[in-house]
């Protein structure tokens, strides 16, 4: 919402929304800002703007900047990651490895650099506040499920140990990738890292 559509046909600035607002709505709204912007980079005007609520409403719902910031990554992270474990679990296996570590390198290709809310976190965040990392690393450890399925399904013959050291060079590729896509690294190189992970635990390779 702009500056604009927050004015009244008269002009005026309205107050705030009313108290029977849509929390979860605004809430999406809230980390679709410190997703983009991050904690430091997000003011509060940014945060009013992009809501439509001013202060007092938006403190009265969530609390204060660092209590909006922690329940917007904790949506993410019950959210966006649940959903993506949720259709990576209908999906070929390699194909589904190939999807996690294709998503950085579809972001950088359409200039959507966002990147992904839980690692921005990681950088952003995590390391100066307690809460912040607690809900990183709940994060990361449900990926890490994710690929550890994947891993299981693609070959159920492989142990849990090589399994489980398999499903950690998996997420460390993705992590690093997903900064890689926000520092503009070209597209090949970043092809070549996916593809040397995806060999490295014997996913067949696909055609681009």
């Amino acid at each position: 919402m702009t500056t604009s559509q927050m004015r009244d046909t008269g002009g005026a600035r309205p107050i705030g929304r009313p108290r029977e607002f849509d929390e979860d709505r605004t809430l999406a709204d809230l980390m679709t800002v410190f997703w983009r912007r991050g904690y430091g980079g997000s003011s509060l005007s940014d945060l009013m703007e992009a809501t439509g609520l001013m202060k007092g409403s938006l403190y009265g719902a969530f609390g204060d900047k660092r209590e909006m910031y922690l329940r917007a990554l904790a949506r993410y992270v019950d959210g966006n990651v649940a959903e993506l474990a949720a259709q990576l679990s209908g999906t070929p296996p390699a194909e589904g490895l190939r999807m996690l570590l294709d998503a950085p390198i579809r972001g950088r290709r359409s200039g959507d650099l966002k990147g992904c809310f839980l690692c921005n976190a990681a950088l952003d965040r995590a390391h100066e506040d307690a809460d912040a990392a607690a809900i990183v690393r709940r994060g990361f450890a449900s990926i890490g499920c994710m690929l550890v399925d994947l891993l299981g399904r693609l070959d159920p013959l492989r142990d849990e140990d090589r399994i489980r050291r398999e499903a950690d060079l998996l997420l460390a590729a993705y992590s690093g990738l997903r900064v890689f896509e926000r520092t503009l690294m070209p597209e090949v190189e970043m092809e070549r890292m996916r593809d040397a992970a995806l060999h490295a635990v014997g996913a067949p390779q696909a055609e681009d």
